[in-house]
């Protein structure tokens, strides 16, 4: 894929560079999604404080 496919925009709209790196070892999507779950997970705590309103 290289430089091509993989614009430093590219990084920008994911947040984060491991994404691009798994992308071009050719990790399988589940694995991508699994860590990406984790970080999701990680940043819904995070945010807790600052919600104006309940999650449902």
């Amino acid at each position: 894929m290289g430089d091509t496919f993989f614009s430093p925009f590219f990084e920008l709209l994911v947040g984060v560079d491991y994404i691009r790196k798994m992308i071009e070892e050719g990790k399988e999507a589940n694995e991508i999604k699994r860590m990406w779950k984790t970080d999701v997970e990680r940043f819904k705590v995070q945010r807790t404080p600052y919600l104006l309103y309940e999650e449902y």
